[in-house]
């Protein structure tokens, strides 16, 4: 009976979290999609002025960006779920996948005057191994974004990044991502791992599940991810993750990089029911000089 009661009640508890979820994205999903509507219709009573269909189309566009990201997140977590996400290896470093999205947070570390330091041991993220790209880099614009998000202006993001010596064709990579920002307090640390939860009401906005989906990434390569933090002096989550090196399929995957492909000429055929995707396929294809 004892057992059957704490299954209910971590049902009761699953069910009123999935709840909010759905209560969050309701709201979060409709104010994006509120101001693509608004701004598109702004920008069609401008179109004489380039000025200002060019900032409604800039902020259309950073609209879209978070919008497609509620719905990746939603769409990963139903993978994960479901058991139907693989990992898509590939030759490549650490090093460029952190690089990679710390171009893509530039913007943001500078609207807050955050400085961004990552401290490596030598070669500790420059060797070449066999890694999903797309979702190491997902593992760290989720840990980096967040530690954006929760510190101040003028604060300071810090990424250490260290190797043990390899083994058998593997190494060992432990990644540190501190902040020090508004910090999270003890109860929710239990929690801000699983899914739908979020650590507190100051954490209002985005979909509640990247810290989920970055445990359910790392378990899925082998590695794991926990937490430190103490509520208003910052926060450091611990990464460890091991790849196997790949020396030579590095070399074949940076020679395949840097061909440069001439598509002037050749035919494509697109199938696709939408036709405003349609467009957007043909005018992308036309840039390359397809036929």
């Amino acid at each position: 009976n004892e057992q059957l009661e704490k299954a209910l009640e971590a049902a009761k508890k699953a069910n009123e979290a999935k709840s909010s979820f759905l209560s969050r994205m309701s709201h979060d999903i409709r104010t994006p999609m509120n101001a693509i509507l608004g701004m598109s219709s702004l920008a069609l009573d401008e179109l004489g002025n380039q000025e200002a269909v060019k900032d409604y189309l800039e902020k259309i566009s950073s609209s879209g960006q978070y919008l497609l990201g509620l719905i990746n997140d939603i769409l990963d977590m139903s993978k994960i779920e479901s058991n139907h996400i693989e990992l898509n290896l590939s030759s490549g470093t650490v090093k460029q996948c952190l690089h990679d999205v710390m171009i893509s947070m530039q913007v943001q570390l500078d609207q807050k005057k955050q400085k961004l330091t990552v401290t490596q041991l030598p070669d500790a993220a420059e060797h070449p191994v066999l890694l999903d790209k797309m979702r190491i880099q997902q593992i760290f614009f989720n840990l980096l974004s967040n530690a954006v998000k929760f510190t101040g202006e003028g604060g300071n993001v810090y990424v250490t990044i260290r190797r043990d010596s390899p083994a058998d064709g593997v190494a060992g990579y432990f990644i540190d991502v501190r902040d020090t920002g508004i910090g999270i307090e003890e109860e929710a640390q239990k929690r801000i791992f699983e899914p739908f939860e979020q650590a507190g009401p100051q954490t209002r906005g985005g979909s509640g599940l990247g810290l989920a989906i970055v445990r359910n990434l790392l378990q899925l390569m082998g590695g794991s991810i926990s937490v430190e933090s103490v509520f208003g002096s910052g926060t450091t989550f611990h990464v460890q993750v091991s790849f196997r090196l790949s020396d030579t399929e590095s070399a074949k995957s940076r020679k395949t990089e840097n061909e440069d492909y001439n598509f002037s000429g050749y035919s494509v055929l697109v199938v696709e029911d939408h036709p405003v995707n349609m467009m957007i396929a043909r005018k992308l294809l036309e840039k390359k000089n397809c036929r």
